[in-house]
């Protein structure tokens, strides 16, 4: 298969950087992680310093290209550059003699082109179309597609805990998006994805993913820094991920595919995706074991275990050494255990932690048998007495996860992202790894072991459904009118409260997935059959006797609500498209609506606006129900 290329214009935020820089870089030196694997490690002359990549063949100097084993991604996007700049130094020009039929051109202006202090550099909204035009048009001729990238969210919040982070640039952003529409372009939100994505860091989170350093952290900044615009190693690769979400989940042509777009990038913002489908695994682990040679000048004549993982906590990097080689033999690992220059270690931790040691150690070796020992992953359900609304960064720092990493965080069964401000809620499903014996001595402190189990609780099952029945059969008379909850309501606030006891008490109420599915899925077809045979006779009879009326009254009665509900949502409360079907469909208390939704859009995310609004709406049905006919 022939491969294509991803061509990329922009700015710092997306460019390439070496090695004198250091840690700065751009979402586009980390995309190519994304699409499967990097073929090959490339470590010569013009490599970036995260040891991939290669000098392009522009005739520009700062111009990197990476390939994986689907396609390659050619980086040419230039620090200081503005859409106009970027086309009056001849960049363009150099593209469009590399640039071939079936590649794409993403571009990302707006950092510079809102800059007025910078004349070169500035564009007004108007012109910013103009200047745009030249890229799309540029590619067309070539055969390739044009794909516009919205600008990245800067970190413009105040430093307090609750600061708020929006969109930036929203002028270009509202441009870009008005030209997809005029043009019929994709467009990747990649502004409104980031400025989501730091909202759930929060403002303390945000300092690592941008050039926040310390002084004398690295290098090339002996002083520190404090900047808002350009990103880490950690921010770059988390917006490349974001933006890998956009691209996978995008389709133009449909206004319902753009929901289903909008649902995948929300998937991604949690951290959930096609890898937790049944039959499916990530290529991408999470958390790794690495082996590495000790070749370090850092190490000198020898440092001790708890040395070397206290100098990687410092800059900001939690590894742990699970085993050590030395003289050819494999030795059991002790804090005070001396790592001497020809060593080799074994790392752990999550991914985004162990890429780039090569130059904090040494170069890395493939030593099968030092690598052949047993790790465990294990689920653990966080109690309201351990650690329910702490941080993960506070996790971390306990002395009983020394050697473990958390995988995963899973919450009503949606993957949430696993960063140091992410907060833990009671009920949460951990999933810790690393060496058996540390991670079982964890997963006693963190809560209850959720170890998966083919058997259901039908006691559990049992009870929640004779309470939910007794609840309902309960009446009382106003007016000589009886109210009751009914077999429906009775059903939701037993479920409402074992659902709590199940979080606060997780050692009994286990129901394996299989069997949540066949209950989910027969039960509501059940309610759907119920509702036509019970609707039906009715129906008829009502229709003979009133005429079309009733039908069209029937059809306002309906439509108005959901019409109202989806512009409040959108527009009033602002919720993410998916949101808002789901609370829409709550708000009706039609579970088989939320069912067709999740059905339509390929996503289980509108139930996350589902459940509030359904209790709510199902309560306020009854009580204006019964006040309704009283008022009659």
């Amino acid at each position: 298969m022939k491969k294509f290329t991803i061509y990329l214009a922009g700015d710092s935020t997306v460019q390439s950087y070496k090695t004198p820089v250091k840690p700065i870089t751009g979402w586009g030196q980390m995309l190519h992680t994304y699409f499967k694997e990097t073929e090959q490690k490339m470590n010569q002359d013009g490599c970036d310093w995260m040891g991939y990549g290669k000098k392009s063949a522009s005739d520009f100097d700062q111009s990197i290209i990476y390939e994986t084993d689907g396609l390659f991604i050619d980086n040419r996007a230039m620090a200081g550059r503005s859409s106009r700049s970027y086309f009056d130094e001849g960049r363009l020009d150099d593209l469009k003699k590399a640039i071939k039929s079936g590649d794409y051109l993403f571009m990302q202006f707006a950092h510079n082109d809102a800059n007025k202090e910078k004349e070169e550099r500035y564009v007004t909204p108007e012109q910013y179309e103009e200047y745009l035009l030249r890229y799309i048009n540029a590619a067309k001729e070539r055969g390739a597609q044009p794909v516009l990238v919205t600008a990245i969210a800067m970190r413009d919040c105040d430093d307090t805990p609750d600061g708020k982070f929006s969109v930036s640039f929203p002028e270009y952003r509202d441009k870009m998006l008005e030209m997809g529409d005029k043009y019929d372009l994709p467009v990747l939100d990649l502004g409104k994805a980031t400025a989501y994505y730091l909202n759930t860091v929060g403002s303390e989170g945000s300092k690592k993913l941008f050039m926040w350093l310390d002084q004398g952290a690295y290098e090339g900044y002996p002083d520190g820094k404090k900047d808002n615009a350009h990103l880490q190693q950690a921010g770059a690769k988390a917006f490349a991920g974001l933006l890998a979400g956009l691209i996978r989940s995008y389709e133009r042509d449909d206004k319902l595919d753009k929901v289903k777009a909008d649902c995948k990038a929300l998937e991604v913002q949690m951290g959930t995706s096609e890898v937790d489908e049944p039959g499916f695994s990530p290529a991408l682990r999470p958390v790794v074991f690495r082996a590495y040679k000790i070749t370090n000048e850092w190490f000198g004549k020898g440092k001790k275990v708890s040395e070397l993982e206290t100098y990687l906590a410092e800059k900001d990097k939690r590894l742990f050494v699970e085993r050590v080689r030395q003289r050819g033999i494999v030795k059991e690992v002790s804090p005070d255990l001396m790592l001497r220059p020809e060593d080799e270690v074994v790392l752990s931790g999550r991914r985004e932690f162990v890429i780039g040691e090569e130059d904090w150690i040494g170069p890395e070796v493939i030593d099968a048998q030092l690598l052949d020992f047993p790790a465990e992953t294990l689920p653990v359900m966080v109690t309201h007495r351990t650690f329910a609304g702490e941080k993960v960064a506070t996790i971390r720092s306990q002395k009983f996860m020394h050697g473990v990493s958390i995988r995963s965080i899973k919450r009503a069964g949606i993957n949430v992202p696993v960063l140091a401000q992410t907060v833990v809620d009671s009920g949460d499903i951990l999933e810790l790894t690393g060496m058996k014996h540390e991670v079982e001595a964890a997963a006693k402190q963190m809560g209850y072991v959720d170890r998966p189990t083919n058997q259901t609780d039908m006691i559990f099952v049992g009870l929640g459904i004779l309470v939910g029945g007794l609840i309902g059969a309960l009446s009382i008379h106003l007016g000589g009118i009886p109210i009751s909850l009914s077999t429906s309501g009775g059903a939701l606030i037993a479920g409402l409260v074992f659902g709590w006891l199940r979080s606060k008490h997780p050692t009994f109420g286990g129901i394996p997935e299989p069997s949540l599915w066949v209950l989910n899925n027969v039960g509501l077809n059940m309610f759907i059959a119920v509702v036509g045979i019970a609707a039906g006779p009715s129906f008829v009879t009502g229709f003979q006797e009133v005429g079309a009326s009733l039908f069209l009254v029937g059809a306002a009665a309906t439509t108005i609500p959901l019409i109202s509900g989806l512009l409040m949502g959108r527009y009033l409360f602002k919720f993410h498209p998916a949101l808002t079907l789901g609370c829409t469909a709550g708000a009706r208390t039609t579970t088989a609506a939320l069912g067709a939704i999740q059905d339509a859009v390929e996503s289980e995310t509108p139930a996350l606006g589902y459940t509030v609004t359904y209790a709510v709406g199902n309560t306020l049905l009854i009580i204006w129900g019964v006040f309704i006919v009283l008022m009659m």
